[in-house]
């Protein structure tokens, strides 16, 4: 359920509306091209949930700055505070910002350090099976030269799907690859 509209917010507005010439809220919603619930949003005081685009276009029909806009408009309606109490107020949100945005760049950089292990980790549990039976196909290829080249297709399954796993990281050849013999330069 929306907040009540707020008489004091309403009488804010309605100073800064007379001081840009503009006689009412339709007339406000037509300037700024904005619609009339966005007025209502603000008057309720839920700035927070408005969007910048909105809020940005209103203080320019109002002819007021976005930070005075939105510390007018956000919280509690409270003109008392003095600008030494609005000042030490916005220095703190913007130490809170910074702290917020120091730890965020700190998780960035541990994600950093630990995605190509944890991806490395992957592949390897995806390559282990074919890492454990790839030796004793390559020696039964070796013993039999008429091994069928299709025993070994379930043994491959694994590199399959790390390649679908990489989402294209990995490069592979153009298919249909297609040798009549494998090429004497691969050895196993």
């Amino acid at each position: 359920m929306p907040h009540p509209i707020d008489l004091n917010r309403t009488q804010q507005l309605q100073d800064w509306m007379q001081q840009a010439g503009i006689a009412s809220f339709r007339e406000l919603s037509h300037q700024a091209g904005v619609s009339m619930w966005q007025i209502q949003q603000l008057r309720r005081g839920e700035i927070r949930q408005m969007r910048l685009d909105p809020l940005h276009k209103l203080s320019l029909a109002l002819q007021v700055g976005l930070p005075e806009l939105f510390s007018r408009f956000s919280g509690s309606m409270s003109f008392s505070d003095s600008p030494e109490d609005t000042i030490a107020n916005l220095q703190r949100q913007i130490l809170a910002l910074q702290q917020e945005y120091a730890h965020l760049q700190q998780q960035l950089a541990q994600q950093q350090q630990t995605l190509p292990q944890e991806l490395q980790r992957e592949a390897l549990q995806i390559l282990e099976t074919w890492m454990l039976y790839w030796p004793t196909a390559a020696h039964a290829v070796r013993s039999d030269p008429q091994f069928a080249a299709t025993k070994l297709l379930p043994l491959l399954q694994p590199l399959e799907k790390l390649l679908a796993h990489s989402g294209g990281a990995i490069a592979r050849p153009p298919l249909p690859l297609r040798w009549t013999t494998i090429p004497a330069t691969m050895t196993y």
